[in-house]
């Protein structure tokens, strides 16, 4: 049987340039974008940490499925899931909230995304 991974065991290193950050990234911006723009504007390094912790979860989910003997198709599903439910207000809530201004937003984005 193998061993679990958690969460705690990924390494932090490189996270943004991966797809699963940028996607946890979208889906608070869509689902969240004025907390997103506030901790932004007080503490980027507390919002990157916020994704982070998301990530780490998510590859852990990841790994621990095609551990398990699910196909890598599957286990990337499973970690979209994690950084990017299906439950957010912005496809839940009959008034999803309103989006950044296109300057705000792009602020965030070019911060968070390296080229």
């Amino acid at each position: 049987m193998p061993e679990w991974v958690t969460a705690d065991q990924i390494d932090e290193e490189g996270l943004k340039n991966i797809s699963l950050y940028q996607a946890r990234l979208r889906w608070e911006l869509d689902n969240y974008p004025q907390g997103t723009l506030e901790q932004f504007r007080s503490d980027p390094e507390e919002l990157h940490r916020a994704i982070v912790e998301v990530v780490k979860s998510a590859i852990a989910t990841k790994i621990n499925a095609e551990q398990g003997g699910a196909s890598p198709e599957v286990a990337q599903e499973l970690a979209m899931s994690v950084v990017a439910p299906s439950d957010g207000p912005a496809l839940m809530d009959d008034e999803p909230p309103e989006p950044l201004s296109d300057e705000d937003h792009m602020a965030i984005l070019d911060w968070a995304i390296p080229e």
